[in-house]
């Protein structure tokens, strides 16, 4: 789910987002001949190929709604899949090169800004129940202020899948599995300490050139979500995963360019509140829904592992020191125990169900 503001639920305050309307110059806002206002044009930079199902969700349910009076223009595989394209997106949307855009939560301590790397804490927040409740609650407000440090304005955070170890040659179970490994992530200071804590070397890479870095072994292993992995050839090339080592969710950031937030009427406002109202009961239940990209997995002949109770301890323990220095961060150490707290309070989800044909013991 998503949370956008301390008054707001779901997707209400992404509303908000979309009335960047007089200030940029990217918006298209011109008349026809015969005067009418033409629609608002918001052009929001992703990083991924296209669009994933929750934000077509959206796009469209604000098409419909308004009669086309409000269009959000995606700007798809903005970056090239550059190690750094997110980085270069908050800069971009810093500068109004682009209106809004899409990133990563993890990627903006590699600027300086640690409000968020409780968000990416690994092994602390493990399950989607979690995740979501994490995300509803005040906790998420303050945490995404941070961002304002790079010249952007947070609007929201969504729900993202948890990213799973996969290897090619062996399942990483526990850290002597680890050591030597070139590991393929997402560009994020945090996350590049937590695979060294684990002996392994990161290597920043995702979409095309993480799959030729795997076909020309610049690493043997990376972190994915089950619905990407299973959509795609990953699994005949790198077809361990561990299962049950949630590193981290890969929690989605919507910034903005404050410069141009100007107000919408109401009546565009209720628009793209229905639709995020839409868009929020549809994401609720995706993204804790795992099985297509499973079995998708299964079928290309993934080798689904569990680390043993004493691994993942193990693996506890090799973050002890990373944790020691994220709570050395008041603000930090008072998210990790807050999100402990919430943990202790909430149920996590059904454990996912995994075709006994696939699953292998270590």
């Amino acid at each position: 789910m998503i949370r956008l503001g301390r008054r707001a639920r779901g997707f209400a305050t992404l509303a908000l987002l979309l009335s960047l309307v007089a200030a940029c110059g990217n918006l298209d806002t011109g008349g026809d001949k015969a005067g009418r206002r033409g629609p608002v044009v918001l052009r929001l930079a992703n990083s991924g190929y296209a669009p994933d199902d929750t934000l077509t969700r959206f796009v469209e349910a604000v098409d419909r709604l308004s009669d086309g009076e409000v269009r959000i223009e995606l700007v798809n595989a903005f970056g090239g899949f550059a190690a750094d394209s997110e980085i270069q997106m908050v800069k971009a949307v810093a500068a109004g090169d682009v209106d809004l855009g899409v990133v990563n939560s993890g990627a903006f301590d590699s600027l300086g800004v640690t409000s968020l790397e409780a968000l990416s804490a690994p092994l602390l927040i493990d399950s989607y129940a979690l995740e979501n409740a994490v995300l509803a609650s005040p906790l998420a407000d303050e945490l995404l202020e941070g961002v304002q440090a790079v010249g952007v304005t947070g609007l929201g955070m969504s729900a993202g899948h948890f990213q799973l170890p996969i290897a090619r040659d062996r399942a990483l179970l526990e850290p002597k599995d680890w050591r030597g490994v070139s590991f393929g992530t997402y560009p994020s200071a945090l996350k590049e300490q937590a695979i060294r804590a684990l002996g392994a070397s990161p290597f920043g890479a995702f979409g095309g050139p993480r799959e030729h870095a795997l076909d020309v072994g610049e690493i043997q292993a990376f972190n994915l979500g089950f619905p990407f992995y299973g959509g795609s050839d990953l699994p005949t090339k790198a077809p361990y995963v561990t299962v049950n080592v949630r590193l981290w969710a890969l929690i989605n950031v919507f910034i903005g360019n404050p410069g141009v937030i100007d107000g919408l009427s109401g009546q565009q406002r209720g628009w793209l509140e229905q639709a995020a109202a839409e868009t929020e009961v549809y994401a609720a239940g995706l993204v804790a829904d795992e099985s297509e990209g499973i079995h998708g997995a299964c079928d290309q002949g993934a080798r689904l592992v569990s680390a043993s109770p004493d691994q993942l301890a193990a693996l506890r323990t090799a973050f002890d020191p990373l944790y020691a220095e994220l709570r050395s961060d008041p603000e930090t150490s008072r998210a990790i125990d807050e999100i402990s707290d919430l943990a202790s309070r909430t149920t996590p989800e059904p454990a996912q169900h995994f075709p006994s044909a696939c699953v292998v013991r270590p």
